[in-house]
Parts: structure tokens; sequence; C-alpha cells
């Protein structure tokens, strides 16, 4: 006779038969839940970024659109600025001459005809130019001086001193406190009119600029 209460030294085989996939889902926590919440939020947010970018972009086309019609609507003022400022320059360039020519210490028209009376019968004056020159070296404020180049022909030679001892003795550029100082130049005979080619130069001088000089 078998004692029950004696163990068996093996446990009973008991298969289970339970289909998993076909059990009910009692978890407390859905991991496919979490898992699908994560990718729409990063998906929101990629989205957030994108759009974000591209609003940036259309902003910054419109302000770069809106500054290119700015500049070109600027540059034809612009352009009549300039050129009214290029017409004021020419305009005070021209005042500036009339003012030098009117403040000059001779008037020209004037000093012509009465610098053609001097001139002795058999001299002529082919050309007469005038020049003011700087001179940087000069002591004090007598830095400007006055330069007349005369050229012409003369029969005889010492009608060329006739004529520079008219120049001297008719006192007709003592003005505005100048004097002049007269060097004259005379060239060899042409073989073919038989006269003598000369050139004559008058500079004036403020006198305050000798007196200075000694």
């Amino acid at each position: 006779m078998v004692n029950r209460n004696t163990k068996d030294s093996h446990p009973n085989w008991r298969p289970n038969f339970c289909i998993t996939a076909a059990l009910p889902d009692i978890k407390a926590v859905r991991t496919n839940f979490i898992i699908n919440f994560v990718f729409v939020t990063a998906a929101l947010i990629f989205i957030f970024y994108a759009l974000e970018r591209e609003y940036r972009a259309y902003a910054l086309g419109q302000r770069i659109t809106n500054m290119q019609q700015r500049i070109d609507s600027d540059g034809v003022t612009n352009s009549s600025h300039l050129k009214l400022s290029n017409d004021f320059k020419a305009a005070s360039l021209e005042i500036v001459d009339l003012e030098r020519f009117f403040a000059a210490p001779l008037k020209v028209h004037v000093f012509l005809a009465k610098f053609a009376e001097l001139c002795p019968v058999g001299l002529t004056i082919q050309s007469i130019g005038f020049a003011e020159i700087f001179n940087k070296a000069a002591p004090g404020a007598s830095k400007v001086l006055y330069r007349m180049n005369v050229s012409g022909e003369v029969d005889d030679p010492l009608m060329l001193d006739d004529f520079k001892s008219a120049v001297e003795v008719s006192k007709l550029f003592e003005v505005d406190r100048l004097k002049p100082e007269i060097n004259d130049t005379l060239q060899a005979r042409n073989e073919i009119t038989r006269i003598f080619p000369y050139r004559m130069s008058i500079e004036l001088v403020p006198q305050e600029k000798q007196k200075g000089a000694k």
C-alpha cells in the first residue's frame, strides 16, 4: 500500500495550452501610445522649425526687394542732385574767375590800348601773354606775382631799347603798389625779312616785397 503523505520526487507536468496573442491586454501603461506620442511631437517640432525658417527667408526676401526698390527710386533723385551739384560747382568756378578778373590790378582792354600806343614805328607786337605766379619762397604775404610776356619783331635793335624806356617811364604798370621789372632779349636777324625777332618779359613785383628783401 502506497503512503499518500509521501511526496513525489517529480512534479506533475502541466502543459500551458494558453494562446498569448488571444489573451486580453492587461498592462497598466500602454507602450505603443507613448511611442506614437513621441513621434508625433518630434514631427510637429520639425514642421514648426521648417515653417519658421521658410517665413524668415520670405521676410528677408521681401526686405531685400523693398530695399532694392528704394535704392532704384533714390538713384534717380541722387543723379539729379549730383547733376545739380556739378552745375553749381561749375557756376561757382565762373564766379571765382569773374571775381579774380575784376579784382585784377589792371583792366585788360584799357591796358592793351595804352600799351600799344607806346610801340615806336618799326616795332610790331605779335603776341601778348599774362600769367599769375604764386611764389612760395617769397617772404611775408607778397607771394603773388604777375608776368607779361611780349613777342614780336623790330626793324632796328635800338627801337627795342626805346620801347623798353617808354614802358618804364609810362608808369603804366605802377598800379596797386606794383613795380615792373623788364627783361628783353633780341634774337638773330631773319635773313629773309631782314628784321629782328624779340621777346620781352615784364614782371610786376610788389614794392613791399622789395623793401622786405632788402
